[in-house]
């Protein structure tokens, strides 16, 4: 089980009971798509971009995907 508090990114594996923050990836996350087939594998996408992790949230790819969160968007002539 995964969820969101306080923009930390925590992990329970006893149904719930305890949580621990996995730390590595950009905060506010949006969405979460854990692979299950491979609970490890995991791709999060917060305001920072995307992020992918295959080992449970140790370690995470860059944030250099083009998908940030825009939060104002002006033009001109």
């Amino acid at each position: 089980m995964i969820m969101q508090l306080r923009k930390n990114l925590q992990k329970s594996i006893d149904g719930g009971r305890t949580f621990t923050t996995i730390g590595g990836s950009h905060g506010d996350h949006h969405d979460l798509w854990i692979n299950p087939k491979n609970a490890k594998a995991i791709i999060n996408g917060n305001d920072g971009g995307g992020t992918v992790t295959t080992d449970g949230g140790a370690t995470w790819t860059d944030e250099d995907q083009a998908t940030a969160q825009f939060y104002r968007v002006t033009t001109d002539n």
